[in-house]
């Protein structure tokens, strides 16, 4: 009985040690910790800081930061940054605003030609990074300012005040369902649709292929300067095709010894055949390969 009970306490200090320990690998959970501290130093000074109103408009900044966000981690995934996603926001901003001011557009389809100008100026760091295969912290701190000077080009000194806007354009950003602003359920919207297409869609299983090797995802017939692209236009296909370099074999159903799809032979740990399936990435472990 004695000798059960000490197994049983043994079990959970290591069942209570191992989930401390996940707990403790989880760098997102550092941040809340950093974020609820930070709270608490800021509400000892400042009470009206954790006022029901004062959280509403800071949850209301901070969603369209998140909302740029979900865009950027697609472009980090691929093993790229985007410098340039301030001063798109702000030539997107202004745009969609003077439009508006002069009534030259109705709000839905000025709203659409800020999309369009997003998705251009996006086009524009796809090419330079992956067509001129420039850096893209390079390429991205050139059209940084680039778009800003486009900005102060077109605006000057003219600012869009609120009143010259049209009636109930931005009353979304003061109004709440349930008492939670728009803004935040838009975004969550925004993130939900984000994981979806990272986790359940070919694209999303391509972003992290790319992400974790170029050039072995390009072998697998991923098109990696597409994808590349394609995630800076959210927010063609590569030339030659380096030599197949699976490593260990088991790590690719389709390009394993063992299995039908496999033509070819193992010789020091490289592969010289080809899987007959471009979809074997689907296999890999993620553990392993994080894909």
């Amino acid at each position: 009985m004695a000798e059960s009970g000490v197994t049983a306490t043994l079990g959970a200090g290591r069942t209570r040690g191992q989930w401390l320990s996940t707990v403790a690998r989880q760098r997102e959970l550092s941040l809340v910790a950093i974020m609820f501290v930070l709270g608490g130093l800021v509400s000892v000074t400042a009470p009206q800081f954790l006022t029901l109103s004062n959280l509403s408009q800071v949850a209301v900044l901070a969603s369209i930061v998140a909302v740029a966000a979900v865009g950027e981690a697609l472009v980090m995934i691929t093993r790229n940054i985007d410098l340039s996603v301030e001063a798109m926001i702000g030539l997107v901003a202004y745009c969609v605003a003077i439009v508006l001011q002069r009534h030259t557009l109705d709000a839905p389809v000025a709203i659409a030609l800020g999309i369009g100008i997003g998705l251009v100026l996006g086009m524009i760091n796809g090419a330079v990074v992956t067509l001129l295969k420039v850096p893209s912290i390079v390429a991205t701190l050139g059209t940084l300012s680039i778009f800003r000077g486009v900005d102060y080009l077109i605006a000057g000194s003219h600012q869009v005040p609120l009143a010259g806007l049209p009636p109930g354009f931005t009353d979304p950003a003061r109004d709440s369902v349930l008492g939670i602003p728009i803004f935040v359920l838009v975004t969550l919207l925004v993130v939900v649709i984000g994981s979806v297409i990272l986790r359940s869609t070919r694209f999303g299983r391509q972003v992290y292929a790319v992400g974790s090797n170029p050039e072995a995802a390009a072998i697998l017939g991923i098109p990696s300067r597409l994808v590349s692209g394609a995630t800076r236009r959210l927010r063609p296909s590569s030339g030659s095709r380096p030599a197949w370099s699976c490593s260990p074999p088991s790590h690719c159903a389709a390009c394993s010894p063992a299995s039908p799809a496999y033509s070819g032979s193992w010789s020091s740990g490289r592969s010289t055949g080809h899987p007959r399936q471009a979809s074997c990435y689907r296999s890999w472990p993620r553990s392993s390969s994080g894909v």
